[in-house]
């Protein structure tokens, strides 16, 4: 598939804010203004693509909602990052490896353009709660559920800034590896993972930019490969890769950072869709933390990859079963939502 749409890339610095408020925050205001987007968070930094059409649109959107230019790292900044973010916050954007890392806005300027952009055929929500709802009725009516495999464990991890000409080729060669290996995944949903071969990628996003290091999200056993004596009395791929977990950063050693994705199937919807990441991450992040209480943790954390044809929710191991739990009370909204316009149950 390839869209008839220029898209521009944005950079977001995201400290401050905990990993589901960013998406949220950033994903909210492009919603509620029917901007169409795609969201991709990295190991450095968040990015969203927007057509290049609604480029001042976008601009204006995220300026409204405390989201300024900076010109020290090219990229737009909350307001809660003006001060330095408290020592507690675990994410790794705020450590000395990658505070620096910054990014381009492609051609995104403050300056307003005429924009002929068409609008779009249902007027955007008036308010987030509309917004939740209009994105599982899409989903439901579209027979869109999500679909969560806890035998694919992922780490979020990336190259390293500065790295030896040598080892920076090493990195690409395994890289390499991996993407040539997932043409050898069943392409049926319901294959056994017993039958999938042990050297076969299920998963991997891969993030290139001119100003970070390569970015990605890679099965874990692939960075944590079994122990050598299982290495010989099975050769395969972990041989081939056998580098790779001394050539990123990443939290690679510690196992409450294992990511789940939840995978939802956008292949019915038309690619302009709006509000589905906005719609998604709200019901995460305001529903799995509606009974948050003394001695419980705080709504899930989040990241968030779309593409042309799916939207993948990442969230810790850990917090799998909440964050299914929410999306079903979304589901369960959207269904009580059509019962009462219908006049009747929805089956």
């Amino acid at each position: 598939m390839i869209s008839p749409e220029d898209y521009v890339v944005i950079q977001v610095e995201g400290q401050g804010l905990d990993a589901g408020q960013r998406v949220l925050e950033l994903t909210r205001p492009l919603a509620m203004a029917g901007i169409s987007i795609f969201f991709k968070t990295t190991y450095f930094s968040d990015y969203i693509l927007v057509p290049l059409k609604a480029r001042s649109s976008v601009v204006t959107a995220l300026e409204q909602r405390g989201f300024t230019f900076s010109v020290d790292v090219s990229a737009f900044m909350h307001q809660s990052q003006l001060s330095p973010p408290p020592s507690s916050h675990r994410n790794h954007r705020h450590s000395p490896s990658s505070s620096q890392s910054s990014g381009t806005l492609g051609e995104c300027s403050f300056h307003q353009h005429s924009s002929h952009r068409t609008p779009p055929s249902t007027p955007p929500a008036a308010n987030v709660h509309e917004l939740q709802t209009r994105t599982f009725t899409r989903l439901r009516k579209n027979n869109i559920t999500p679909e969560a495999d806890r035998s694919i464990q992922l780490i979020s991890c990336a190259g390293r800034k500065e790295e030896t000409p040598d080892n920076l080729s090493k990195l690409k060669d395994d890289l390499l590896q991996c993407l040539i290996s997932t043409c050898t995944c069943p392409s049926s949903k319901n294959a056994e993972v017993e039958n999938i071969p042990e050297n076969c990628t299920r998963f991997l996003s891969l993030t290139l930019t001119d100003v970070d290091p390569i970015s990605l999200f890679i099965e874990s056993r692939f960075v944590n490969p079994p122990s050598d004596a299982a290495c010989s009395a099975s050769p395969s791929t972990f041989h081939t890769l056998k580098s790779l977990p001394n050539l990123v950063l990443g939290s690679r050693d510690q196992p409450d950072d294992t990511l789940i994705p939840i995978i939802l199937d956008l292949r019915e919807l038309p690619l302009e869709a709006t509000g589905i990441v906005c719609g998604v991450a709200a019901t995460l992040s305001r529903d799995t933390a509606i009974n948050t209480s003394e001695g419980q943790p705080d709504a899930v954390e989040i990241s968030f990859l779309s593409t042309a044809k799916a939207g993948t929710v990442l969230v810790k191991e850990n917090d799998l079963s909440k964050a299914l739990g929410a999306m079903e009370t979304g589901f369960s909204m959207a269904v009580k939502e059509m019962e009462q316009k219908d006049g009747g149950p929805t089956t």
